[in-house]
């Protein structure tokens, strides 16, 4: 007769696969969180880049700044609104941002520079090297790009329900209670 009971080995083995997934997703988390804390910190630095005050602003500039003071009030609201609680909802965003930030250097921080090593000798292309070139150093693209995912990110990291466990779920008034053993009625055979 088998048994479905792990000898001590596999409850060993099995506890200690268990324990080091808790420990790496914690890790995840922390360095995430730390990472998102630290690019919400750099943000008025990339934002007030020349240190000359509001006037070193540029239109793009002054469009985020509001949008995402709105979307930073939308977060916390919807937080209240949800019971998430100040330090779950300031976790959730910084983890958020976190991702924003792991992505962005992942994707795009590395499609441009694999772009730009790229050696394009073609002859029916011979600008192709300049423009490459031009891209990598000036870039055009990211300041609207990095503040476009940071309102996204803003507008992702919101709460939208009540965290509720699924094991304590109660039945409401009009559900009918599950039947117990002694209420079914077993039926005849033949």
């Amino acid at each position: 007769m088998q048994t479905n009971e792990l000898s001590f080995a596999g409850k060993f083995d099995n506890g200690l696969s268990k324990v080091l997934c808790i420990a790496l997703r914690g890790l995840k988390f922390a360095l995430l969180w730390l990472i998102g804390l630290m690019m919400l910190s750099l943000l008025p630095f990339v934002i007030f880049e020349y240190s000359e005050g509001l006037s070193d602003l540029s239109l793009l500039e002054w469009l985020f700044m509001p949008l995402m003071c709105l979307l930073l009030w939308r977060h916390i609201h919807y937080s209240k609104h949800f019971g998430v609680g100040f330090w779950a909802g300031l976790s959730r965003l910084l983890i958020f941002v976190g991702l924003l930030t792991v992505v962005e250097v992942l994707f795009f921080d590395e499609a441009v520079g694999m772009i730009a090593s790229c050696d394009f000798t073609d002859e029916g292309v011979p600008n192709m090297q300049s423009i490459v070139n031009y891209l990598a150093v000036h870039n055009p693209l990211p300041a609207p790009l990095y503040y476009g995912l940071f309102l996204a990110t803003f507008f992702l990291s919101a709460p939208y329900q009540a965290k509720t466990p699924a094991d304590n779920k109660k039945p409401e008034k009009n559900e009918p209670l599950p039947p117990t053993a002694a209420q079914t009625r077993k039926e005849p055979t033949v």
